[in-house]
């Protein structure tokens, strides 16, 4: 359906590890805009469903369809070139270069997907919205604090507008006043922009902010593996 940003059916991934298990999910749809919470227990395979929706793993049947395209039958670099250009996503380990100053992490970002855009600009405004100043964009990454990071982060994976973002455990690293503030500012965001989001955490506190709330154990069976 066009009107769906995300459509799975009969999914199965097995990791090549050997006694490895196995998880499959019959069928989920999640219609454009819509904000999901998403909670489950270590282990549970909240992080292993991300990197199934953003192409990082491919599954080992069934069909992932996000924004109407079949992303199971593309090869690696379709894949790639797609979650660049449609897909944000933030990573548990958020993936920052170190080195590398923050502004030269949200331009790696925006050149994978050729954004030619005035990116600078949109990265001052996404800064400034969640509450960090432009000095920040000169600093090495390796000089914030976690909580920054993750901001950063954010940063990094709004920057190409994408119509859906991934996001996983944001809120690690943050004390309970600077996690609410972020909660806000990061769905005010998405709606402004009617992003797809799919939030995963453990912490079942967080699902104030969402209206549709789902249990990973609801959705995927881990069994023996095949």
């Amino acid at each position: 359906m066009l009107d769906s940003a995300i459509q799975i059916d009969q999914l199965v991934h097995q990791y090549k590890q050997k006694n490895s298990p196995a998880i499959s999910l019959s069928h989920w749809q999640v219609a454009k805009g819509e904000r999901i919470f998403l909670h489950g227990d270590s282990g549970s395979g909240k992080s292993t469903l991300l990197n199934l929706l953003s192409g990082v793993l491919k599954p080992t049947s069934g069909s992932i369809k996000l924004l109407g395209e079949d992303v199971t039958a593309m090869s690696n670099s379709q894949r790639d070139g797609f979650r660049a250009n449609h897909i944000g996503v933030v990573f548990q380990t958020l993936n920052l270069i170190p080195y590398l100053s923050v502004l030269e992490n949200i331009k790696l970002a925006a050149y994978f997907a050729n954004n030619k855009a005035d990116v600078i600009e949109h990265a001052k405004s996404l800064i400034s919205q969640l509450q960090l100043t432009a000095e920040v964009l000169n600093k090495p990454v390796s000089e914030l604090s976690i909580g920054q990071q993750q901001r950063v982060a954010i940063v990094r994976a709004l920057v190409n507008k994408p119509e859906i973002l991934l996001v996983d455990e944001p809120t690690s690293a943050l004390d309970a006043s600077a996690r609410d503030a972020f909660m806000q500012i990061l769905l005010d965001i998405c709606s402004n922009n009617n992003t797809t989001l799919i939030f995963v955490s453990h912490d079942k506190t967080l699902e104030q902010y969402f209206q549709t709330k789902t249990n990973i154990n609801s959705l995927i069976t881990i069994g023996e593996s095949a």
